[in-house]
This record gives structure tokens, sequence and C-alpha cells, in this order.
């Protein structure tokens, strides 16, 4: 079982399936592939190094429309590595995992996921990432400050033009 569908777990699947190991499912809460870069979609959102380097060595893309790929740019070259490499198929998108405890006694990880369904497995890869929950800094009299407020990875489009 792998969490996550960003660049750590489609590597961890794409590396599963390429040594031959096809009995895995990878759980991402988001509706597509992407992690961080799906998750974070705001005027502006790009790569902060060159895309020629940010992507993976057997997968690479000499195309990129510009040196600094921008956030839709790779979340495409991410879909498009995940069905190449046919992980896509083994992913279960807008899936939440709540909670995961490992049982010493049977050498199993149990997994809860947010709509309460239960999975049972033997190896857990946690790659969700270190920025796969919005952190609101603690600033001092934010609560008074009477502007727009919200985190990046939940851009609110309705209030904030591209």
């Amino acid at each position: 079982m792998i969490i996550g569908a960003g660049f750590g777990g489609l590597a961890t699947a794409i590396e599963l399936e390429r040594s031959g190991h096809h009995n895995f499912t990878v759980l991402e809460r988001q509706p597509e592939v992407g992690g961080v870069w799906q998750a974070n979609d705001y005027p502006g959102a790009a790569c902060d190094v060159p895309s020629i380097i940010y992507q993976f060595s057997y997968a690479l893309d000499p195309d990129w429309s510009r040196r600094f790929g921008s956030q839709a740019e790779i979340c495409d070259y991410l879909k498009r590595v995940a069905a190449d490499t046919g992980v896509d198929r083994r992913i279960r998108f807008n899936t939440t995992v709540k909670a995961a405890s490992f049982n010493a006694t049977t050498s199993q990880w149990k997994v809860e996921l947010a709509d309460g369904e239960q999975i049972d497995c033997d190896v857990l890869v946690c790659a969700a990432g270190q920025l796969s929950e919005p952190k609101i800094p603690d600033v001092p009299g934010r609560e008074r400050f009477s502007g727009e407020q919200f985190h990046s990875a939940e851009w609110d489009y309705s209030r904030c033009r591209r």
C-alpha cells in the first residue's frame, strides 16, 4: 500500500512495477495524480528548479515550455508518466487515509480510510509529502485582519483572479 500519488508515491509504484511487483494499491485523496502540484493551484505556481532536472530519469521530457515548468505542466507530466507506466490503474483517487497502525502480532498494517473502510496490508509506504496539509501560520493579530485569507493549497478563485 502506498499513500500519495505525487512524485514520491508514483516513483515507488513505478519501481514496484518495474521490479515485477504488481500487488499494490496507491491511495490518493485528490482526484488526480500530482501531489503538491495537484493541490497547490494558484497564480504563478511553478517549479523552483529547472524542469529538465525535475523529472524521472526514465521518463525524460525535453520539451518543457519554459525553464521552470508551471504547475499545470508538471501535473500533466505526472499524469502522462502514470499512464505510460500503467500505475494509474492502481490508484484509488478521492480516498483519504485517516490513520494507520501496525499490529506486531500479525505483522500487518491496518489503514483506516475517512469513509470508514479498513484495509490490511503487509507493507505501507507513506509518500504523503511534507506539503500535503496546508499549514496556516500563527501570526499575531491575524484574527483581526479584515482582508481575504486562505492558503495557496486552497486558492479561492471565486474571490481572487489568476
